[in-house]
């Protein structure tokens, strides 16, 4: 009882004498292993739920007391992996005050508590995470959860723009699970860096599919916009007015830190495209699309970070996610139409983010002109394909000495994605986009930015010259490429 009270929001200023502090802490651990001394697979819905008290209590502490040391990774860890496979199967028993066991929920709590833990500075929380398994079993839980969310095997008729069903608690936890992977990234990066190949693309291909969320959000918004204009939308206005559609009841949820907006809705498991469609002006679309905007900017963070360095960069064409970002990049025009048309921040910040996917196109494009440069070097014959070669001063020895560390296979691949990207492009608007460049960045200095910015305004309006024909049918042509080469990717989970 004391539990419920102290974690409950209604009691916020219910406090702990700081002298009972210590014991309340160690107590709190005794109980998590008690409740662990019975198996998982024979508890009750009614001891799973007790444990969820126990479990939100111990994420409180974690915040409230900024624990340095946390002491239950193990004990967490056991429950977060047996929770996809078993919970979801389990059904309140008829005439029993047992409630039914809410895996959402539980894997939220989860999901925030290793994230506050993790993040404390000048812990080695996130080093004892690591060597508990932990980066495993979060990969475990993200492969779970993108196969749930991910329905194209049950629709009878494909639809590209259609393929995903997901509810706001499932926002919530990707975008926790991609905070705990970033901030992995950050401290422990020798961890994920030595990972086994194919646990890397698996990731990368679940994060292909999560990238495709905002992109989803972008048809949908362009099709409100073709209604608005059009004149249908107040009609459709009237008749939404009358239906019963209320998939948010109003609470409060803190926030993780000072720059994450307070969400103050919950949802059930209506998704949330079909919410942003049906009611794009309400409040929650609106904390809806906030939350996406949010996901997109965290894993733009981690891949970012990804995109320069040699473990990961033949990972991101394995897993079809360069692909992506161009098919990210023929959007440019129709976010743009949108941030001028209503003045939204999101819009204007997913411009940004455009800039962001730009650049860490422009990174591996670089990786892919100097495997070329490496592959020229040992052929016998002259190559087809015209090589880009940058000027003494823009010839960077950071990209050669991270070719050193992936073997000739994997240079190989990096050669074909360049030959593809010419082909799709063309000479002149590779060389737009490779302009001015010295090395992949995280983070582009000044130059970068110019080269980047002129690329996209190439990219985005016509082109015509002896060797080159861009416009809008020739991006709408790359566009049915990129996806034809996603699918294929897909279906052959990237080998």
């Amino acid at each position: 009882m004391f539990l419920r009270v102290w974690i409950s929001k209604s009691f916020s200023d219910f406090r702990i004498p700081n002298e009972e502090v210590p014991i309340f802490l160690e107590k709190l651990n005794l109980l998590l292993r008690k409740y662990l001394t019975e198996p998982l697979p024979e508890a009750s819905p009614k001891h799973f739920n007790d444990l969820l008290i126990v479990l939100k209590a111990h994420s409180k502490a974690i915040k409230v007391y900024s624990l340095t040391k946390y002491d239950c990774f193990g004990e967490v860890l056991t429950i977060l992996k047996f929770l996809p496979e078993k919970i979801s199967h389990w059904h309140p028993v008829e005439g029993s005050e047992d409630q039914p066991l809410d895996i959402a929920e539980y894997i939220l709590t989860l999901c925030r508590l290793i994230y506050r833990t993790i993040r404390i500075e000048n812990s080695e929380n996130a080093t004892v995470f690591a060597r508990t398994k932990g980066i495993e079993v979060f990969l475990l839980i993200l492969d779970s959860l993108v196969h749930r969310i991910n329905v194209a095997k049950n629709m009878e008729n494909y639809n590209y723009y259609a393929d995903m069903q997901i509810s706001y608690e499932d926002l919530k936890i990707l975008d926790l699970i991609i905070r705990i992977i970033v901030k992995m990234l950050q401290k422990c990066y020798s961890e994920l860096a030595t990972l086994d190949h194919d646990v890397k693309l698996k990731l990368f291909m679940n994060l292909l599919t999560v990238s495709k969320i905002p992109l989803i959000l972008f048809e949908h918004v362009r099709n409100i916009n073709i209604r608005s204009k059009s004149g249908k939308l107040e009609e459709e206005k009237s008749s939404l007015g009358k239906s019963k559609i209320t998939p948010f009841d109003k609470v409060e949820e803190e926030p993780e830190n000072e720059d994450e907006v307070i969400e103050v809705y919950s949802p059930e498991s209506t998704s949330v495209f079909d919410l942003i469609t049906s009611q794009p002006e309400s409040s929650e679309a609106d904390v809806c699309i906030m939350k996406i905007f949010i996901i997109s900017k965290n894993l733009l963070d981690l891949l970012a970070e990804c995109s320069i360095d040699a473990p990961f960069i033949t990972t991101f064409v394995q897993s079809g996610l360069v692909w992506r970002f161009l098919e990210f990049l023929t959007y440019y025009n129709d976010i743009g139409e949108v941030s001028a048309s209503n003045n939204n921040p999101n819009y204007q910040t997913m411009l940004i983010n455009i800039e962001k996917i730009c650049n860490i196109v422009r990174n591996l494009v670089m990786y892919g002109n100097d495997a070329f440069v490496w592959k020229i070097a040992g052929a016998s014959n002259e190559s087809s394909v015209d090589i880009i070669i940058a000027s003494q001063e823009q010839q960077s020895s950071e990209v050669s000495r991270i070719l050193t560390k992936i073997d000739s296979s994997e240079k190989l691949l990096l050669c074909q994605f360049f030959e593809c990207v010419m082909q799709l492009l063309g000479k002149r608007l590779t060389q737009v986009l490779m302009s001015n460049y010295t090395q992949p960045r995280v983070a582009p200095k000044e130059k970068d930015i110019l080269s980047i910015n002129k690329f996209l305004k190439y990219f985005s309006t016509e082109l015509s010259e002896p060797t080159d024909l861009w416009n809008e049918e020739t991006r709408n042509e790359l566009k049915s490429l990129l996806i034809e080469q996603i699918m294929t990717i897909y279906k052959s989970s990237g080998r």
